[in-house]
């Protein structure tokens, strides 16, 4: 059946791939003039070699422009074909081939690959901070075109990955060094950004004339990904005394918001613990308590496997009145409402998706039968409660929704909070056996996976015992970078890395195969699991999600990465610092007019 919206946004596609050939030459026209305009402050051999990419793109401006633009068509047509637009590898930076067996591909990632990712990742930065409400307004536009009114992702086919990655590209079509191919996008980038910035206003208003009305773009943010990695971003201030915290919540106002009309506060509320103090003995619960927290669990297990977030969060604050009629004093009501206020930050949380989002709400009843337990633990990020939960996200978020892991490790964690949901007496052993029954489970997939590489890690040592025999006995490759004598023009080295950067040895030091990194490679963010370090570290092999896929690279691609801030190692994150982070900043708001 003939569908006029699919027929509108392929037409759409195509009159603005004909655009395209127009706007690379404006880029190349607005870098050459950057480059001539900086010429004066360069270092001299940046001025020359500034002046000999000025020289060659006079005559090498056809067959840049043509890669351009084929680079942009091969893009969009992988992104028809069900891929998503700028997530292919970067294919023109030469990869050290392993001879790998048929039907098994390897390739040993090297400093000059990466280099395509660094000046790729600058070049989303600048259309990122200077196209951003040209990006919202082309997704608002592009959404409406394809039909989707509320903007749930991203519409929009010629996303700045694809121009940047267009660019790199482009770049190879120069007859020149890597460092001046380097050269070339780092000049562009900017000019790149601001070229693009009107090409997304002109886009936007030629849909406008074809009829289109944007959707609504307020439900999503729009930002291409940038050379750093901001997921820690949301995590930043200091973590709030949780003890003060409570303290200072008002039990009659506490009340107010939860208890039904009819319902009154106990009139004698046990006194707080003084400050300096031991905290309190743990205390049984009433039994009318203990079965709400059980009925809870339940109610919230027996929901389908795909109800939304906003279902699980309906169950919990459909108990809450009664847990907190149920309490046995106004401390176990803050306990409750503090407790339930924080939950909700943690279940909505937008980083994770709809299953990490679920899981944390089945922990909300075992959480709390452990705090109204143990008061004490709703005043240390560190109990083992938070480390169970923090533990729990953790492992599923490094999987994509759909792996078979993330499956996997979702059902093993909601069978341990089950198992404390139903415990006749649950204590904090519960919690931290919970935890080493979760990282156990880690380490056997890792023994797991690193045995199913076993082939990968056999190349790579053979790969590096050679290198060694090479270097010990004077043969092998020949380096034109060692020869005394040697033409400007076959030197291909690339670019120092920034000056600014870190303790690269104590971070190097620091990784263990089983750790897992966050790193931009091959023009995306990834996440990737250590499996084997070489000799001195010299070769990594790196495991991705995916199942069965491998990722080789050498010291200096990876020490080049996180000179640009653009390798992370990733760690566990304190879910309830976050919530309580939140939950007082947004206490501390004025109240709206």
């Amino acid at each position: 059946m003939h569908d006029p919206k699919h027929h509108a946004r392929e037409q759409f596609v195509e009159d603005e791939l004909m655009r395209v050939p127009m706007l690379a030459d404006q880029v190349l026209d607005a870098a050459q003039s950057a480059m001539q305009e900086a010429m004066p402050e360069l270092p001299k051999a940046e001025r020359m070699a500034a002046a000999e990419i000025v020289q060659a793109l006079r005559h090498r401006r056809a067959p840049i422009v043509e890669r351009y633009a084929a680079s942009v068509r091969e893009q969009l047509r992988a992104a028809s074909g069900g891929e998503r637009g700028g997530r292919a590898p970067l294919r023109p930076a030469p990869a050290l081939s392993l001879q790998p067996e048929p039907g098994l591909a390897l390739s040993l990632v090297d400093e000059t690959e990466v280099l395509a990712d660094v000046e790729v990742s600058r070049a989303l930065e600048a259309v990122r901070n200077i196209a951003e409400h040209e990006l919202r307004e082309m997704a608002a536009y592009t959404s409406a075109l394809s039909g989707d009114m509320a903007v749930t992702r991203d519409h929009n086919p010629f996303s700045p990955e694809v121009f940047a990655r267009a660019l790199w590209e482009a770049a190879q079509a120069l007859p020149m060094s890597r460092a001046h191919q380097v050269m070339l996008v780092r000049h562009a980038s900017t000019p790149l950004a601001q070229v693009l910035r009107k090409a997304y206003a002109g886009a936007c208003a030629r849909l406008e004339g074809m009829g289109v009305a944007p959707a609504s773009h307020r439900t999503l943010v729009v930002h291409a990904p940038g050379r750093h990695y901001r997921g820690e971003d949301s995590w930043r201030g200091q973590a709030p005394d949780l003890r003060h915290v409570r303290d200072a919540m008002a039990a009659a106002q506490a009340l107010s918001a939860v208890l039904p009309a009819h319902a009154t506060a106990p009139t004698r509320p046990a006194a707080l613990d003084p400050p300096g103090t031991a905290p309190s003995a743990p205390k049984s619960l009433a039994q009318p308590l203990e079965h709400l927290l059980r009925d809870a669990s339940r109610a919230l297990r027996a929901l389908p496997a795909d109800a939304p977030v906003a279902a699980h969060a309906q169950v919990l604050a459909s108990r809450q009145a009664q847990l907190v009629q149920h309490a046995r004093s106004a401390v176990d009501q803050q306990l409750i409402e503090m407790l339930s206020r924080l939950f909700e930050y943690m279940v909505h949380d937008r980083r994770f998706g709809r299953d990490v989002g679920a899981l944390v709400a089945r922990m909300q009843p075992a959480a709390l039968r452990m705090v109204l337990h143990d008061p004490s633990a709703l005043e240390d990020y560190d109990h083992p409660v938070w480390q169970f939960v923090d533990e729990a996200v953790y492992q599923v978020s490094l999987y994509a929704p759909g792996n078979p892991v993330r499956e996997q490790v979702l059902q093993l964690a909601e069978r341990l909070i089950e198992q404390m949901s139903e415990a006749p007496a649950l204590d904090v052993d519960h919690y931290r056996r919970a935890t080493a029954r979760m990282r156990a489970d880690a380490r056997l997939r890792f023994a797991g996976r690193l045995s199913r590489a076993g082939d990968d890690v056999a190349r790579l040592q053979a790969m590096t015992a050679a290198e060694s025999d090479a270097a010990a006995t004077g043969f092998g490759a020949l380096d034109e970078a060692r020869l005394d004598t040697v033409p400007a023009s076959l030197i291909d080295n690339p670019p120092p890395p920034r000056s600014d950067n870190p303790d690269l040895q104590t971070w190097f030091g620091a990784q263990q195969p089983g750790d897992w990194i966050r790193l931009f490679c091959r023009g995306h963010w990834m996440i990737a699991q250590v499996l084997w370090l070489g000799r001195q570290g010299e070769v990594w092999l790196l495991g991705l999600p995916e199942p069965g896929r491998t990722l080789a690279m050498r010291r200096r691609a990876l020490a080049r990465l996180y000179a640009e801030g653009m390798l992370h190692t990733l760690r566990r994150r304190s879910l309830l610092r976050s919530a309580a982070v939140r939950m007082v900043s947004d206490g501390a708001q004025p109240a709206a007019a």
